[in-house]
């Protein structure tokens, strides 16, 4: 792109939360053009327009565009179902307003790989008026696999992109089998580590006490908080001098308070709500636990490891592409009791290792992360 007269366009598919994780990357990339004086719109849903991020996004210059949210329960069933898309019942003539340069390069991010089928009006626009654009996969959950038409759909998508982009090899190779055909224009990307990353935060010392932490959004369906709970009610836990816990805020949060009662561990588990700065989660804790049914590669273990600590991680998304078992921490083959079970049985009889083993964690970061993720993605985009 040539930097007198390229354009870009950030479109976010997250419409389930105000915001998230998969938003930093965009939202950082849109800074970087801006502060580089290049012209710079972004579209979001209503449900994120009052968000602090959005107001930096404003007060940075960029051009911001609000989509009204399907927020009724007979359009989110349609949408579970796929049958419409968040842009019908007249809202489609959204893009057709606001989606017409063709000197303009959109960078499309979705929280999974293919929340792009639910938005057939967005990539119907943009493939008739021959615009270009990029389209960036925050995470692939491997057993959601698409069916009958969804698929050649996907597809086409995909094959009109400018390129596709992977937080995790994980996510592209599975995507791959979901389609059933490589995807020939693909990359790997990095997500940011947050601005505190680097700076101190010592390995708690003179502590009998395992501390360990627990790192995302409180909700069980993809983080698997629920079933940590499980393996730390088996009595081989209920001796141990532990101390677990959830730092974040989700749906879930209720159920897990109540799971927390229902095995007896009030006096072993505590949420610790969403902190601002990590620095603070990882002065007080020595490993982080991260029990997920599905990943991209999350940015809390990428954090973990800046700051030196171990994680013990269940084999999805990229979590095997940054720990090795046994090496920088333990890894559980997949996410079910027994192998969780093993892994943090593992991790308690090296606990007195995790302190070198973080270190080893930090080496494989500093070794595979590219110094600023952002400039990496932004230098991508700006090449082609």
């Amino acid at each position: 792109m040539k930097k007198d007269n390229c354009k870009l366009s950030f479109i976010t598919l997250n419409h389930y939360y105000p915001w998230g994780g998969s938003e930093e990357l965009w939202k950082r990339t849109a800074l970087m053009a801006v502060s580089n004086a290049i012209s710079v719109e972004a579209h979001v849903f209503e449900i994120s327009r009052n968000h602090n991020k959005v107001s930096d996004l404003i007060n940075a210059g960029v051009n911001m565009h609000f989509r009204k949210n399907d927020t009724g329960v007979y359009g989110r069933l349609l949408k579970k179902l796929k049958l419409q898309s968040l842009n019908s019942k007249g809202i489609e003539n959204y893009w057709g307003r606001h989606l017409q340069s063709q000197d303009t390069l959109y960078v499309i991010s979705s929280g999974t790989t293919f929340d792009c089928v639910g938005f057939p009006s967005l990539f119907e626009h943009l493939a008739s008026g021959n615009m270009r654009y990029v389209y960036v996969s925050q995470h692939n959950p491997e057993h959601e696999p698409l069916k009958g038409p969804a698929i050649q759909k996907a597809i086409t998508i995909f094959q009109n992109a400018e390129r596709v982009y992977f937080v995790s090899e994980r996510n592209l190779k599975v995507a791959e089998h979901q389609l059933a055909c490589h995807i020939t224009n693909a990359e790997i990307i990095f997500n940011p580590s947050p601005e505190s990353v680097n700076k101190a935060a010592d390995y708690p010392l003179g502590e009998e006490q395992l501390r360990m932490a627990s790192v995302a959004r409180l909700e069980t369906g993809n983080k698997g908080q629920d079933l940590l709970l499980q393996v730390l009610a088996l009595p081989n836990w209920s001796q141990r001098n532990f101390i677990l816990s959830f730092y974040g805020s989700g749906p879930d949060e209720e159920y897990l308070k109540e799971l927390v009662l229902y095995y007896n561990l009030q006096d072993k588990v505590r949420f610790a709500g969403h902190v601002e700065d990590v620095r603070e989660i990882w002065a007080k804790n020595h490993v982080l636990v991260m029990p997920s049914f599905t990943e991209g590669t999350p940015l809390a273990l990428l954090e973990a490891m800046s700051f030196k600590r171990a994680a013990v991680v269940t084999d999805v998304g990229g979590n095997a592409e940054w720990i090795t078992d046994g090496l920088n921490g333990f890894v559980a083959a997949a996410p079910a009791p027994g192998l969780l079970e093993t892994a943090l049985e593992n991790m308690w009889n090296k606990k007195g290792s995790l302190q070198e083993m973080g270190l080893k964690a930090f080496d494989a970061f500093k070794t595979k992360y590219p110094g600023d993720a952002v400039s990496f993605f932004y230098d991508k985009i700006m090449s082609l």
